[in-house]
């Protein structure tokens, strides 16, 4: 199994010379270059439109990476609070995605209770984790959703680009990427980079032992995720 902690300290580290660079730092790619700004703009209007941001939030950002879609949102609400385990990323966000209104934190996003981020997090109503899920265990995501139940402040929980286990193979969409994933996951035991492959009903599950509402979405047809990706918006059930 892949340590991720390890594995995003390294990953793709280049110079940022601008917007495009802190794209593909975090993988917002396609064929290896950074997608569109049209595409991004997508993803942070889906953001906004399931999260019904407003200038009254408070939004946590877990796993923000180097702050490229924390930094966009920070227009449209209160104030946000990114939280990263990586520190190249958490850095670059400070230096290239820093306003007034944004606290970058470097902390592993399944240690939340602890006396001074716990504290902090009692003051967000909702919590964005964008393409960040594929790194967890489902165990690391149930401890982030009982601490977001014990902090009694959160409304919705926006989780976006889920790997959707059932649509694997229209990502591995050709003979031989499947038989690489074979070999590289099934046979050796490695990762192939895409992390844990999630069900629907693995998700539900968790969200239910805390009191989570699941609606699943489709994503913008016009992203080049959304053949084998899914969103999903956690309500917080009274």
């Amino acid at each position: 199994m892949t340590n991720w902690k390890v594995f995003f300290q390294k990953y793709r580290l280049i110079e940022i010379r601008d917007a495009q660079d802190l794209l593909y730092q975090v993988a917002k790619t396609v064929a290896g270059k950074p997608i569109s700004p049209e595409r991004f703009n997508r993803v942070v209007e889906s953001i906004i439109s399931c999260l019904e941001l407003g200038k009254g939030d408070c939004l946590i950002d877990l796993c923000c990476g180097n702050g490229v879609i924390t930094y966009e949102l920070s227009k449209y609400v209160e104030k946000i609070m990114g939280i990263d385990f990586s520190k190249p990323y958490i850095e670059n966000a400070i230096r290239y995605r820093q306003l007034p209104n944004i606290t970058y934190i470097l902390k592993d996003v399944t240690e939340l209770a602890d006396t001074e981020t716990g504290q902090n997090i009692k003051e967000y109503n909702k919590v964005l984790m964008y393409e960040g899920l594929a790194y967890l265990t489902p165990a690391g995501f149930d401890k982030i959703l009982a601490y977001l139940k014990s902090a009694g402040s959160v409304e919705k929980f926006f989780v976006g680009g889920v790997p959707d286990s059932e649509k694997r193979w229209k990502f591995f969409n050709s003979a031989k990427r499947r038989l690489i994933y074979l070999w590289k996951c099934e046979i050796l035991g490695k990762d192939f980079g895409m992390g844990h492959w999630w069900t629907k009903k693995e998700i539900t599950n968790i969200g239910k032992r805390y009191g989570f509402v699941c609606t699943y979405l489709q994503q913008d047809r016009s992203l080049p995720t959304a053949h084998y990706r899914f969103d999903v918006l956690m309500t917080n059930a009274p």
